[in-house]
């Protein structure tokens, strides 16, 4: 009895181990999307450009239908969900020879390294063909240059490298003028930050290749970032003034009440440098802005009749900061009297 029931249970054994292995062996047909990257591999001398259609970083989305068993369809579904496959130049039906062409997807699903021993067959993809151009690797040196946007460097800027390389498809590379290079551009915003006069470092700045090839795929600048070492032009000019007129300033209350003179001579002061921002200067001198010196006396210098005293430049909204005034002698004499009361 015993020995029957064991014999029972072998065959029952055995005969699922069958049904299990039939049914992963069966064949099954399914639909599964796939990201499929059609380049070249890393190091290689060609260059990809998938055309039609439109595909970023050469990644197109596909929807394939699978026949195979249902191992390698859970294998190849897995594997989908990993990232994109890989599909080089050199595989039959995708020829590295330079030029554009036409291939199949199905075709190279069929022969792609990471698919090719699962025993599936694509019976169809969406799309099924897919337009590319295929090109040479093609290298060339460019000097580095900077491009200061209207900012005034004293001397010329130093770049570290000086030469950069270029590499992308030989047709995008042969558009490269003779004298292009590869460019930092200097903001505004750069230039502010940036002190006057100061010899500084500005680190990891941005190349851009030539604009010719500015937009198109592919290309790459090695290294991407360079140092630049640079000195901005002093912002400041200065002017001298022959003569700057001489104001008395006092306050209206006081007015009324007494009488100041600037001894014969001494109205204005006489060769008088102004320094201050380039585009305040040219104003001075176009005499869009005028230049007064003043003296300003308080109550209590009126009351106890001060002999003298230095005029002053007072800075208004017109006279930015910083603004510097030098002259020689600032000196003003003065004859105070107060005024006589009227009855």
């Amino acid at each position: 009895m015993w020995d029957r029931i064991k014999t029972i249970l072998v065959v029952t054994g055995i005969t699922c181990l069958i049904w299990i292995f039939a049914e992963s062996e069966g064949l099954r047909t399914t639909d599964v999307d796939l990201q499929i990257q059609l380049d070249a591999e890393p190091g290689a001398d060609r260059v990809v450009e998938v055309l039609d259609p439109p595909a970023p970083s050469n990644v197109i989305r596909i929807s394939a239908s699978l026949e195979g068993s249902a191992d390698a369809i859970d294998l190849a579904t897995r594997r989908a969900r990993k990232g994109p496959l890989l599909i080089s130049p050199g595989l039959p039906g995708f020829s590295k020879d330079p030029g554009e062409q036409t291939v199949s997807m199905s075709a190279l699903l069929s022969v792609q390294p990471e698919l090719r021993g699962l025993g599936l067959t694509f019976k169809k993809t969406e799309p099924e063909n897919v337009k590319v151009f295929v090109d040479s690797l093609a290298t060339r040196q460019l000097p580095t240059r900077l491009l200061a946007n209207g900012g005034d460097i004293d001397g010329p800027a130093d770049i570290k490298p000086d030469q950069v390389t270029v590499s992308g498809p030989a047709r995008a590379i042969a558009k490269i003028p003779k004298d292009a290079a590869a460019t930092i551009t200097l903001d505004a915003d750069t230039f502010s930050r940036l002190v006057a006069g100061r010899r500084e470092t500005l680190l990891n700045m941005r190349l851009s290749p030539p604009p010719e090839i500015a937009n198109l795929p592919r290309v790459k600048l090695s290294p991407a970032t360079a140092d630049v070492n640079l000195t901005v032009r002093s912002r400041l000019a200065s002017i001298k003034l022959g003569t700057v007129p001489v104001h008395i300033r006092i306050a209206p209350a006081e007015m009324a009440k007494f009488d100041v003179s600037i001894r014969e001579g001494e109205q204005t002061l006489t060769d008088v440098t102004v320094t201050g921002p380039a585009d305040f200067i040219k104003q001075v001198e176009a005499k869009a802005i005028p230049i007064v010196a003043e003296v300003p006396l308080s109550y209590e210098e009126l009351e106890r009749r001060i002999p003298q005293k230095d005029a002053v430049f007072t800075l208004t909204p017109q006279l930015p900061t910083p603004v510097k005034f030098e002259v020689a002698n600032r000196t003003v004499h003065l004859t105070i009297k107060p005024r006589e009361a009227k009855n």
